[in-house]
C-alpha cells in the first residue's frame, strides 16, 4: 500500500508521521509506504496569492497529476482544508485515478459529535481565507444539525506560513 499526504505546507507532515506509526504498529497492511508532497506553488507563497479559486484549482490539479505520474499511490490524502475546500473544483477530481480523502468530512464529524454533546459551547475557526470563504464547514456542520449562531470564522491570511 503507498499512501501519499499533501498539504500546501509542512503542517501535513504531523499527520504522515502519525499515518506511519499508526501503520507500523496497527499492522493493517503487510507493507506500506508513506508520501509526504508539499504542493506549495513556490517556496514563496502558498495558495492564497493564486488570485481565483479557479487557478488555485488549476495549480492544485497539476500537482495532483504529477503526484499520480511520479509516485502511483494507492490513496492520496489531502491533509490541508485549503486544498481539500478547493477539490472539488479541480480537474483531476472529475476522473480521480485514485482514491482521494479530505480532511474536512472527518474534521466536521469531530466537531459536529463535541456540539452536539455539549449543546451551550460554539465554534471558532480560524483559517485561510479560501477555506473561510469556501463556507465548506458551515455548510456540512447544519446539514449535520448545528445551528449557524454556534459557529464563528475568522479569516486568517498567512496561516499556513505561520503554521510551517
Amino acid at each position: 500500500m503507498k499512501i501519499l499526504v499533501t498539504d500546501s505546507g509542512i503542517g501535513g507532515l504531523s499527520i504522515a508521521a502519525e499515518l506511519y506509526e499508526r501503520v507500523k504498529s496497527e499492522k493493517h497492511f503487510e507493507q506500506a509506504e508513506i508520501i509526504f508532497f508539499d504542493c506549495r506553488p513556490s517556496a514563496d507563497c502558498g495558495y492564497g496569492p493564486l488570485g481565483s479559486n479557479s487557478v488555485r484549482a488549476r495549480v492544485f490539479s497539476k500537482a495532483l497529476t504529477a503526484m499520480h505520474e511520479k509516485f502511483a499511490p494507492d490513496v492520496i490524502i489531502i491533509a490541508c482544508n485549503t486544498l481539500s475546500s478547493i477539490y472539488e473544483l479541480t480537474e483531476f477530481s472529475q476522473n480521480p485515478a485514485v482514491p482521494v480523502i479530505g480532511i474536512i468530512e472527518d474534521g466536521v464529524a469531530q466537531i459536529a459529535e463535541q456540539l452536539m454533546t455539549f449543546p451551550e459551547q460554539h465554534m471558532i475557526l480560524l483559517g485561510t481565507p479560501t477555506t473561510v470563504d469556501s463556507g465548506i464547514h458551515k455548510e456540512l456542520l447544519n446539514r449535520s444539525g448545528i445551528n449557524s449562531e454556534r459557529l464563528h470564522y475568522q479569516a486568517c491570511p498567512g496561516l499556513p506560513e505561520a503554521i510551517s
